[in-house]
């Protein structure tokens, strides 16, 4: 008797649907961010001509933020990712208010920080959120981690069975 075997290799990578491709990029292209010099600069691809002159705590700077559903945040002493929110009411329906977050992962843990309404964020108010996150993971002792036990091997016991008796809770025993 003769059997074939037939391999069949697949690389899922190179077959990527162009729409999924453009909406999920790797990471968040808008981004406010403190520069040496002393300033922000706001980055954001599809308004570019919005953001250059853009300065923090303006009203452009709040409509710019009302906009957005997430951005990235780099400032003088920490860093998250902010995004939009909105509470569902007890029938699953949105709320009419939407409010910020401010996310930092950690040794395998989400943080979360709670930023409050797009009037509310002011430059100050992003920079204690970053501090508070950065403080927060510095005190954080580092994750250790345990090597895996290796199961104990068992001694056969001294009880064997004879073979008149059955034998009960094995299976797939050939007699």
């Amino acid at each position: 008797m003769v059997h074939t075997i037939l391999f069949v290799y697949h690389t899922v990578s190179q077959v990527q649907t162009p729409e999924r491709k453009d909406t999920m990029p790797r990471r968040l292209e808008t981004e406010i961010k403190y520069t040496a010099g002393k300033h922000y600069l706001f980055f954001d691809p599809d308004h570019d001509e919005l953001t250059r002159g853009m300065q923090p705590d303006t009203p452009e700077y709040f409509t710019w933020l009302a906009g957005l559903k997430s951005f990235h945040f780099s400032g003088k002493d920490g860093h998250f990712t902010a995004r939009r929110e909105a509470r569902k009411n007890k029938d699953g329906t949105a709320r009419q208010t939407t409010y910020w977050s401010a996310y930092r992962k950690h040794n395998h843990q989400q943080l979360r920080r709670y930023l409050g309404v797009t009037s509310k964020l002011f430059i100050t108010l992003l920079e204690d959120a970053a501090r508070h996150l950065t403080d927060v993971c510095t005190t954080q002792p580092p994750k250790v981690k345990t090597p895996r036990k290796r199961p104990e091997k068992r001694e056969p016991s001294g009880n064997t069975l004879s073979s008149n008796e059955p034998r009960r809770g094995l299976c797939c025993l050939r007699r």
